[in-house]
């Protein structure tokens, strides 16, 4: 996903009525340093957040795809997509864009630690993507919480930890 410039941006916000300038302003005080990729979301994406968990995951099938092979600059790159995902996750506030995204941000952990197994730090990134996704599905409604514990639960059983241990 390509974050819009700056005349995009404008030429967007000159269309937005007045009541919603003024919530996006006030967005704007909560998320000082990320304010592009929150005008990014909110001019382009608050009313097509499908579309926005659609372009999210080819993100990061991409950043999955360009990462290096030495296990060292593999790790710093993880992190890295790891910062990124949770700043524009932070921007959504839908938990089931939350849930879908970790999930996929993980499948792609298990599918480099299955090359990187025997490395902690790697496994470490993916627990703590285990709890986002735990307290991230918690919140959600009941039919949808028993569909994502499914596929978490399938997740953590590859990588050989239990789910009720985390």
């Amino acid at each position: 996903m390509k974050v819009a410039g700056i005349g995009a941006i404008r030429k967007e916000l000159a269309f937005l009525p007045p009541k919603e300038l003024s919530e996006f302003c006030e967005q704007l005080i909560l998320f000082q340093k990320n304010n592009k990729e929150l005008a990014t979301y909110y001019i382009f994406y608050k009313h097509d957040e499908v579309g926005y968990r659609t372009d999210l995951k080819h993100w990061l099938d991409e950043e999955f795809a360009t990462m290096f092979n030495n296990y060292y600059y593999l790790l710093k790159s993880i992190k890295k997509t790891s910062k990124l995902l949770t700043i524009r996750l932070k921007c959504s506030g839908n938990k089931q864009t939350e849930t879908e995204l970790l999930l996929h941000f993980m499948l792609h952990i298990h599918t480099v630690l299955g090359v990187y197994s025997k490395y902690k730090a790697v496994e470490s990134v993916f627990v703590s993507h285990v709890k986002k996704a735990k307290r991230a599905i918690a919140k959600l409604h009941e039919d949808s919480q028993s569909m994502y514990l499914d596929e978490l639960e399938e997740l953590t059983n590859n990588m050989g930890l239990s789910l009720q241990d985390l």
